[in-house]
């Protein structure tokens, strides 16, 4: 199963602040925050597995603009990505949580891929 965890846009879109820390689908303080310059200006957040709940990061990904208005139709394909590796993991026995991050893009969303295993 592919957990999609939207908290720290959803909180930046409800209260305007950004958490430091998102918790995994179970409860636990999962993922802190970290903020990465990339420049003077610009960045992006990633999240970092705390140790004791055995995520582990896997990959990492952008999508630009609207589901439907990116260019090359970019989340049909990160989707499609997710759920193929969401789907290879499972069958090892893995949950596998995407965790979806603000930059500094307000056009762009990133995301995080964890797995830990059940």
């Amino acid at each position: 199963m592919l957990y999609q965890n939207t908290d720290c846009i959803n909180q930046y879109n409800d209260k305007g602040t950004t958490p430091s820390y998102i918790y995994d689908h179970l409860g636990n303080k999962a993922w802190r925050l970290k903020w990465v310059n990339t420049d003077g200006w610009r960045g992006y957040y990633e999240a970092v597995p705390v140790k004791k709940y055995g995520w582990t990061k896997i990959d990492d990904g952008w999508t630009t603009g609207e589901w439907d208005d990116a260019g090359d139709n970019a989340y049909s394909k990160t989707e499609t990505r997710l759920k193929k590796l969401a789907k290879e993991y499972a069958s090892k026995g893995y949950d596998v949580t995407a965790v979806y991050v603000l930059t500094s893009n307000v056009f762009s969303t990133a995301f995080d891929l964890f797995i830990k295993q059940k």
